[in-house]
């Protein structure tokens, strides 16, 4: 429950908890948003990821680490994200400098 206040659903103090020796080693993290962060107050849910996730961009959206593409999707709005997914597929088919690419989907 991205957006719902602590009272109800502790999930982000858990995840603080659980995600301390990730965070701790300044390892990059990126959040594939989907329904159960929609839940609640869209304000709060923003803010919660923004601290939590700092850089996550808003999807469907493409990162890259070298000759790494990822495409990271919401699979709740599977049609308008499948048309970006071919784009991007078949543009990075064209590029040289891509040698690998991953998806990742919050489901």
């Amino acid at each position: 429950c991205g957006g719902c206040p602590s009272w109800i659903l502790s999930g982000w103090e858990f995840f603080k908890s659980a995600s301390a020796p990730i965070r701790g080693l300044g390892i990059p993290r990126y959040l594939a948003t989907g329904n159960h962060e929609y839940w609640g107050s869209d304000e709060r849910m923003r803010s919660e990821i923004r601290v939590h996730f700092p850089g996550t961009p808003e999807l469907p959206a493409m990162l890259r680490f070298g000759s790494l593409a990822i495409a990271i999707l919401d699979s709740n709005a599977p049609k308008p994200q499948r048309d970006w997914l071919e784009r991007k597929l078949a543009a990075w088919d064209l590029d040289p400098a891509i040698r690998w690419s991953a998806i990742a989907t919050h489901h």
